[in-house]
C-alpha cells in the first residue's frame, strides 16, 4: 500500500514539473508592447484637452465653428491602433507624424467613444467631446442721444438769410463719446427772415433735437440818405494829400437811423483832379475804383463795428502819392 502511494505521489510531481516547463518557454517569447494611450487630439487645428485619469479628450472650438463632419487627428502610443470597435479593423489614415492617424470624419453634435488597441491586443477607451463656444455678445449700438449748440451769431437784420456757419452743435452718444456734428446734416426749422422779434429755433438730426433763439431786427424805416463828404487835396506846399471834410470822431457810418449826424454813406473825391493821373482807389486791400469820384454805403458788405481803410493813389506832376483814410460801419 505503501508503494503504490508513492508511485502515484512521483508521478504528479512529474506532471506538474512538466506543465511548468511548458510555460516557461512560452514566455521567454519577445514581449509585445501593452501601451494604448491617445498622446495628443486635435479638431480643426485646435488641441483637445486629455484627461488620462478619466479616459476623457475635450476639444473647444471657435464660436460658429460647424461639427457636423469633422476629421481629427490623433497621435496614439507606439504600436498602437484605434479600431472600430464593432468590427476590430484599424480605423483612419496614417499621418504625416510619428504613430499619427487621421480620422474618417464624424458628426461631433454628440461624443464619439474611440477604441485604442495595443500591440499585445489590450484595449482602451477614450470619450471624446466637442463643443463650441458660443458666440461673443454684439455690443449695442452706439446712437445718438442728444445735441447741443453754441450760437455765435444771435441777431439778424430783416429779411437777412440764417447763417449755419454761425452754429457749433455736439453730439452725445450712448457710448459716452461726443463729437462736433456737421451742420449740413441737420435740419433747421423756425427762422423767419422777415418776422421781426425773438424767434424759437429747432435744429434736428433725425428724432433727436435741441432749440436755440435768434432775434430778427425790425425792418428799417424808409430814410433819406445822409453823406459825409471828404475830399483829398495836394496843396502846393504839402509834401503829401490832405484830407478835408473827416469828422472829429472819424468816419462813421450806420444801417439804421441815419440823421445828419449819424451818416449811412462817405463819398470821398480828389480836389484839382484834372492835374492827376493814375488815380486808384483800394478797400481793405481789394482794388475797388479808378474814378476821380468814389462813394461808399454802410449797407454794402463791411463787417460791423471793425475799421475799414481806403487807400488813395495818384500821381502829380509824375510825382506817386498816397493817402490812407479809415472808416466804420455800425448798425
Amino acid at each position: 500500500m505503501l508503494k503504490k502511494s508513492l508511485f502515484w505521489g512521483m508521478t504528479a510531481v512529474l506532471i506538474l514539473a512538466s506543465f511548468g516547463f511548458m510555460g516557461c518557454a512560452e514566455e521567454s517569447d519577445p514581449l509585445k508592447s501593452g501601451e494604448k494611450s491617445i498622446i495628443a487630439f486635435k479638431v480643426n487645428n485646435v488641441e483637445g484637452v486629455i484627461d488620462e485619469d478619466a479616459k476623457r479628450i475635450a476639444v473647444t472650438l471657435p464660436s460658429n465653428s460647424a461639427v457636423t463632419a469633422l476629421s481629427p487627428i490623433a497621435v496614439v502610443s507606439k504600436a498602437a491602433q484605434i479600431i472600430d470597435p464593432a468590427t476590430g479593423e484599424v480605423i483612419g489614415e496614417a499621418g504625416a507624424a510619428v504613430n499619427e492617424r487621421q480620422l474618417p470624419p464624424h458628426d461631433f453634435t454628440v461624443g464619439k467613444n474611440y477604441v485604442v488597441k495595443a500591440e499585445d491586443g489590450s484595449t482602451q477607451t477614450y470619450y471624446v467631446e466637442v463643443t463650441v463656444l458660443p458666440m461673443p455678445p454684439v455690443p449695442p449700438a452706439v446712437v445718438l442721444q442728444s445735441l447741443s449748440v453754441i450760437v455765435s451769431k444771435t441777431y439778424y437784420d430783416y429779411n437777412e438769410a440764417f447763417d449755419n456757419g454761425s452754429l457749433v452743435l455736439t453730439g452725445s452718444y450712448s457710448d459716452g463719446s461726443k463729437k462736433v456734428e456737421p451742420v449740413d446734416s441737420a435740419t433747421i426749422t423756425g427762422y423767419d427772415k422777415a418776422a421781426a422779434g425773438t424767434q424759437n429755433l429747432i435744429v434736428a438730426i433725425g428724432d433727436i433735437f435741441t432749440t436755440f433763439q435768434v432775434t430778427v431786427l425790425p425792418e428799417p424805416p424808409e430814410e433819406a440818405d445822409q453823406a459825409v463828404e471828404v475830399t483829398i487835396a495836394l496843396p502846393n506846399s504839402a509834401e503829401e494829400p490832405v484830407v478835408y471834410g473827416i469828422p472829429e470822431g472819424g468816419i462813421i457810418l450806420t444801417r439804421y437811423g441815419v440823421t445828419a449826424d449819424t451818416p449811412n454813406m462817405v463819398l470821398i473825391s480828389v480836389g484839382g483832379s484834372d492835374l492827376w493821373t493814375g488815380i486808384s482807389w483800394n478797400i481793405d486791400g481789394q482794388d475797388y475804383s479808378n474814378d476821380n469820384i468814389i462813394t461808399i454805403h454802410a449797407w454794402d458788405d463791411y463787417t460791423l463795428t471793425q475799421p475799414h481803410t481806403i487807400t488813395f493813389t495818384g500821381y502829380k506832376g509824375g510825382v506817386e502819392y498816397s493817402k490812407t483814410i479809415s472808416f466804420t460801419v455800425v448798425k
